[in-house]
């Protein structure tokens, strides 16, 4: 009797034991989502603020529920479980650990996430089945790992900082890009060329691996384009899939909203789409590429009142792609250059034949529209303005020039032919647009960032949103000639007395511009700015 009280007393306990971790892990799980979605806001609102596209929260806040995608995506994905032989003993061992850590709760947050980084830093991600890989820049170096999985064609998405590293063995196929993991990057505008070429890769049964520095965000992006293209997949399925075979992965929330309206613009009605009509400007892509024409999304909005500055107009040196519910307009700027006006005219005409075949533009039988700057018909206005409000008040000034987009209009020189895109076996090109697949690192405007969580003082190259918790305390020192900067960033629960965060401070600041060779005046005139959370800067939010 005695021991069956004893039975029952013990069971009560190891109940309400349960009953206590579960209500603990509960308030955790919540405690979490609520700074997420706090942070995720905040970043929403500022770039709201900006004239960028709402996201769906639910979608970027909520964890990923692989159980969505298998009536969602082709056979070959579907078939990736089966593929689990490919995989070595060691490997799945690693991937068992990673779980494990997940639910360890032991560890700080900071802590696991270098550990899995860790991982995925010297692995490549299958997405599709002997097809379609994720990998950090480190895992580009390793030939073996590139041998063992046959990759045959890279991605290079962040070659303004990773170089090709086998190119000049002829073995690889690169294509390469100088994308800036920055919230206000336009990426959408290199989806078809990246799908193309990918596509291209698969017909002459070849594997493709994309890469930025980490495997987070840019290379991921491009990767859900093409899931979302061929796959019909909405934003959430395109992610909880990729996120399922490399955990990490984390499209900026700049790259996540032209996710989300890539897929509107497949699929969904034009009338659905934010801002109409769309207007695309066709220009130089980066810098570091200025024979590199593409058409970018505009996602903001024309012709609206500013407080500071004028409203965006079409400017007067470039050709823009006009798609309102009815018509498709090429607009043509009165300053154009002479040099750069046929390559417009024909990137223009080859993406509105894109837009045609694949986002329902509706494109005439005879072409489009054209129209001349200062020579506007009233219908392109009515399409352009919409509203009697703004047709009254722009009707005599569509166009202007806006001094902040003078990199995508640079003369353009190209000799001959040499910057289209070549396989390794010089079959033809792999895409339309002409290319220069080579790195180039000699920009003397170039930025360069080291992010110090305390007390470390090995510097992250690249950091996480997620990362900004009420614990961390963040120095981030910005290089750039003549301009360079420390940022910092203190969690509310940091205790930390001012003493020992001057300290650390300057002790950053030393190890990381010593590299540099400043002059002391140089040293000295570093700025210091504090960033209040939830309050931050542009400045700051641009820079991670």
């Amino acid at each position: 009797m005695v021991s069956l009280q004893k039975n029952v007393l013990n069971e009560e306990k190891l109940t309400e034991r349960a009953k206590i971790k579960s209500e603990e892990e509960e308030n955790l799980n919540l405690l979490q989502e609520s700074t997420l979605i706090s942070n995720s806001q905040h970043i929403i609102n500022k770039m709201n603020s900006l004239g960028m596209n709402k996201i769906n929260l639910s979608g970027l806040n909520q964890q990923p529920n692989n159980n969505n995608n298998s009536n969602n995506t082709n056979n070959n994905i579907n078939n990736s479980n089966n593929n689990k032989n490919n995989i070595s003993e060691n490997q799945n061992q690693e991937e068992i650990n990673i779980k494990a850590l997940n639910e360890d709760y032991s560890l700080k947050d900071s802590e696991r996430k270098k550990i899995i980084s860790e991982y995925y830093s010297k692995h490549l991600s299958e997405i599709i089945p002997n097809f379609l890989y994720i990998s950090s820049y480190n895992a580009t170096k390793n030939k073996t790992l590139l041998e063992k999985n046959k990759i045959t064609h890279i991605i290079n998405c962040a070659a303004d900082f990773c170089e090709n590293v086998f190119e000049s063995e002829n073995k690889y196929t690169y294509l390469s890009f100088y994308l800036k993991d920055h919230v206000l990057e336009n990426i959408e505008c290199i989806f078809y060329e990246c799908i193309k070429f990918i596509d291209n890769v698969k017909e002459k049964g070849g594997r493709v691996l994309v890469h930025c520095i980490q495997g987070i965000s840019r290379s991921v992006t491009l990767v859900m384009a093409y899931l979302i293209y061929k796959n019909k997949l909405t934003y959430d399925k395109a992610f909880n899939l990729v996120q399922s075979k490399r955990e990490i992965s984390s499209p900026n929330f700049g790259f996540s909203i032209q996710l989300q309206n890539f897929y509107l613009r497949l699929y969904e009605s034009p009338s659905k789409y934010r801002y109409i009509p769309k207007i695309f400007a066709v220009g130089s892509f980066q810098n570091e590429q200025p024979e590199k024409i593409v058409c970018r999304l505009m996602n903001e909005p024309f012709y609206e009142h500013k407080e500071n500055g004028i409203p965006r107009m079409l400017d007067k040196r470039g050709i823009f792609i006009i798609v309102s519910l009815n018509n498709v307009y090429l607009w043509i700027g009165s300053k154009i250059s002479v040099t750069n006006k046929d390559l417009y005219l024909k990137t223009a005409m080859d993406y509105i034949n894109i837009l045609k075949e694949y986002e329902h533009a509706p494109v005439g039988e005879s072409g489009p529209i054209y129209i001349y700057d200062e020579k506007e018909s009233q219908e392109f206005i009515n399409d352009l303005l919409k509203t009697k409000e703004k047709i009254e008040r722009f009707k005599n000034k569509l166009s202007d020039i806006f001094p902040e987009w003078n990199s995508w209009y640079k003369e353009v020189k190209i000799e001959g032919n040499k910057n289209n895109l070549k396989d390794k076996n010089n079959e033809g090109n792999l895409n339309d647009n002409n290319y220069d697949s080579k790195s180039n690192n000699g920009n003397t405007n170039e930025i360069k960032k080291g992010f110090f969580v305390y007390p470390n003082d090995k510097p992250d190259t690249v950091l996480d949103l997620d990362d900004l918790n009420d614990e961390t305390f963040l120095v981030a020192c910005i290089y750039q000639a003549n301009k360079s900067k420390i940022f910092i960033w203190k969690g509310k629960f940091v205790d930390i007395n001012e003493n020992v965060i001057e300290e650390y401070k300057n002790k950053i600041k030393k190890i990381y511009f010593e590299q540099y060779n400043l002059s002391e005046e140089e040293y000295n005139k570093i700025e210091c700015v504090n960033e209040i959370p939830l309050e931050e800067s542009d400045e700051f939010l641009s820079f991670i």
